[in-house]
């Protein structure tokens, strides 16, 4: 996926070690997965909104067959996101 792999090469940029920029970036997508859906329940609140900027409800709507166009932005958004990200960061070095 275009999202995962954006955030691999951001990743990349934040160390010179390999092995470290690969745990980041796993930690990066694990957190992009899980981890609004979890910041969304320990706030206990109703509003999905924080669950909805993580990337599992918007896979799983995908995984359904269902090709939103609200879902296929959402991932072209994340990509494009980390890719600045890359690039300001390989700008100031």
């Amino acid at each position: 996926m275009l999202a995962y792999t954006a955030i691999g090469i951001f990743a990349s940029t934040l160390s010179k070690n390999q092995i470290v920029a690969f745990i980041i970036a796993i930690f990066l997508c694990f957190f992009m997965y899980y981890g609004f859906e979890g910041i969304a329940s320990i706030a206990d609140t109703s509003n999905t909104a924080i669950a909805s900027l993580g990337m599992k409800a918007h896979f799983n709507s995908v995984a359904r067959g269902v090709l939103d166009t609200r879902d296929i932005i959402y991932f072209i958004s994340v990509s494009v996101l980390f890719l600045t990200f890359t690039i300001f960061k390989l700008g100031k070095e």
